[in-house]
């Protein structure tokens, strides 16, 4: 089945000259001229919450959803590894496109953790290479969503609700233990260490009727609950574009590229227009954009 629709995440970022396409779409970038564009504004958002916003499921519920586990879970996590690059006074959290994470890590990742997170009423859940963590009372908390904090600046506060610090403090126990315990493995493989797990997607909902879409990803946190086969959708990161396009190269027809605050739909013309600046035009809400996609995907 062809592609009808690609969409990017991290595909739009901010230079000194305002937005523009990924540096590393600047293979394809005189053709994304031939695009007329739509601008909304947007929640920062990786592969998976993406994929979640599309078929309104939240993130955590989405994962447990596609892993065994009885239903005296109260409450569940996505658990998303990070590698930070220590400055001065802060920690740069490295982007997940940038963070090789393999099926052996989260195995290893949930072996090491769970007898910490057990004696807390808590169970580190993985399928592939994506990770949930479940937990027996529900949490008060609203830490940033992962794609809010990757690429930069680890959170030094707790976050909102009443358990916020307790969450922050099982995010420093964690980075405590892998501290102690590096992954031997990722270091003999020239990766980088994992320094920590942030906790974000929270949901109580135990969902199973979700009606899922076939795409096509490379995403470690969003590959092992879609379907590939058939997919008329590409839902992807720019690091791993190539891998994932016909063989001649050629983009869909319909295109969005999402960056942390704004996202633009790009639709195919048939006659090269004149080249604009990428400014934002008139932005329309998220919602608008979800309502629209869900029209399209029927």
């Amino acid at each position: 089945m062809s592609t009808r629709m690609l969409l990017l995440s991290q595909g739009l970022v901010e230079d000194e000259h305002g937005l523009c396409p990924h540096p590393l779409l600047d293979p394809w970038r005189k053709d994304l001229e031939r695009y007329h564009r739509q601008w909304f504004s947007v929640s920062p958002r990786n592969p998976l919450s993406w994929y979640a916003a599309l078929v309104r499921c939240p993130p955590a519920s989405l994962a447990a959803a596609a892993m065994p586990h009885d239903r005296s879970w109260a409450q569940f996590w996505v658990a998303t590894p990070f590698h930070a690059m220590l400055g001065r006074d802060y920690l740069r959290v490295l982007p997940e496109d940038q963070m090789p994470w393999h099926e052996r890590d989260a195995r290893w990742l949930s072996e090491l953790l769970n007898p910490l997170l057990e004696s807390e009423g808590m169970r580190l859940m993985c399928k592939g290479a994506a990770m949930v963590l479940a937990c027996r009372d529900a949490l008060d908390a609203n830490p940033p969503p992962f794609a809010a904090i990757a690429g930069g600046l680890l959170p030094d506060r707790h976050p909102a609700g009443r358990d916020g610090g307790r969450l922050m403090r099982l995010v420093a126990e964690v980075q405590m233990l892998l501290h102690r315990f590096p992954a031997e493995h990722r270091r003999q493989a020239g990766e980088p260490d994992i320094h920590g797990l942030w906790f974000w997607g929270a949901s109580c909902e135990q969902r199973e009727d979700l009606s899922l879409l076939p795409v096509a990803t490379r995403n470690p946190a969003l590959r092992p609950f879609v379907d590939a086969r058939n997919a008329a959708w590409v839902l992807a990161e720019p690091a791993y574009l190539h891998d994932l396009l016909p063989r001649d190269g050629r983009l869909p027809r319909q295109i969005i590229l999402a960056g942390r605050s704004k996202a633009v739909w790009l639709r195919h013309r048939r006659f090269v227009v004149r080249r604009t600046p990428w400014r934002a035009g008139r932005l329309k809400d998220e919602e608008r954009l979800l309502a629209t996609l869900g029209a399209f995907l029927k």
